[in-house]
Order: structure tokens, then C-alpha cells, then sequence
């Protein structure tokens, strides 16, 4: 009997395809009543991006700190995806990772127990891909769960 898809994971990255898999993702949630983590990843990106009183971070835990900045950031990407949200009828979570894409999407795969991902494909040549690897090629190769490329 096949496992039924109660998580879906869709990891965003600013690009039109990624665009397009929160779309594929959120219509899939919606007709297996099943919920959706959008999870961003920024390679590179910390705290230091933002001019915020560190202070206020003395005694918080990384959770909290995180939660903290996701209240005060404002992202148009995600606003946009965010409208085509609205409506309650599944759970959407929202999630920001800063290490390697490809790692980060299959680490947080695995730790979450998620059971499809949802992702776009930039569309690199086979050469380009070949010699410099590709996000969505290592997630195919090493994801917990299955996955669903939009191209």
C-alpha cells in the first residue's frame, strides 16, 4: 500500500520555477489535505544582513531569534507567494535555512518527516550541470522522500 503524502515540502529560491512549485505544492496540499512547508534557503545569509539591536537577542534561544527576525523581514518574492496562500483551508508553514541548499532541503526532509518535495528546476545545460552540479540533481539523488521537479 502506498504512503499517503501528509507533508509536503517546497524549497523556495527567488527564481519563476521555484515560483511555480509553490503553486504545484500548494494545489497538491490542498487536494490530499496535506500540509506545506515553504523553506528558504539562503546560502551565505546570517544575521549580519539585517541592522538589528543585538542586544535584544541576549538570552533568546535560536528558535525564538529566528521567529524574531521572520516578524520583522518584508520579502515581495514571499509576499507574493504568500497571496496565492491565503484562504486557511491547509497548513502552511514557513521556514528559513542558511547552509547549502541541497544539504538543507534533504536534512530538513529527513528531521521533518516529509513525505513529497516540491521544487523547481533553474534549467541549467547538461554541461553547466555536469561540472558545477545542480540543487534540484543532488535533491533528486539524495532525498528521503519522493520528488517532484517543475520545470
Amino acid at each position: 500500500m502506498p504512503k499517503l503524502v501528509k507533508r509536503i515540502l517546497v524549497p523556495l529560491d527567488h527564481s519563476e520555477a521555484s515560483l511555480q512549485a509553490a503553486s504545484l505544492g500548494l494545489t497538491i496540499a490542498r487536494s490530499l489535505s496535506a500540509s506545506l512547508t515553504l523553506l528558504h534557503v539562503q546560502a551565505g545569509a546570517g544575521l549580519e544582513l539585517f541592522h538589528i539591536d543585538y542586544t535584544a537577542f541576549d538570552g533568546m534561544s535560536d528558535e525564538e531569534a529566528h521567529d524574531l527576525i521572520l516578524r520583522y523581514v518584508k520579502d515581495p518574492y514571499l509576499d507574493s507567494v504568500q497571496s496565492a496562500i491565503d484562504g486557511g483551508d491547509i497548513d502552511v508553514q514557513f521556514e528559513v535555512c542558511t547552509c547549502s541548499p541541497s544539504a538543507a532541503i534533504c536534512k530538513y526532509a529527513s528531521a521533518q518527516d516529509v513525505d513529497l518535495i516540491v521544487m523547481g528546476s533553474r534549467g541549467r545545460s547538461e554541461i553547466r550541470e555536469f561540472l558545477i552540479g545542480s540543487v534540484s540533481a543532488h535533491v533528486l539523488r539524495h532525498a528521503p522522500c519522493p520528488v517532484t521537479i517543475v520545470r
